[in-house]
């Protein structure tokens, strides 16, 4: 059992054990974002876009309103 993550990597890091340090490769989202729609097809990635616009009416004026 590990008690602290970080403590475990830190020693294992400074004991030059890297061969027991996992890491995980994943695509960078973030680097993505200036590759154009022909390159993110190539590599099997699109470009989502979402509308998050939400209007929500004041209604203390539509009630005097009416």
């Amino acid at each position: 059992m590990i008690k602290s993550k970080e403590a475990c990597l830190a020693a294992l890091k400074a004991l030059k054990m890297t061969d027991y340090i996992r890491i995980k490769e994943e695509p960078d989202k973030e680097a993505m974002v200036d590759l154009d729609q022909v390159t993110l097809a190539k590599v099997g990635a699109s470009v989502k876009v979402e509308d998050k616009l939400r209007i929500e009416p004041n209604l203390e004026t539509l009630k005097e309103l009416v």
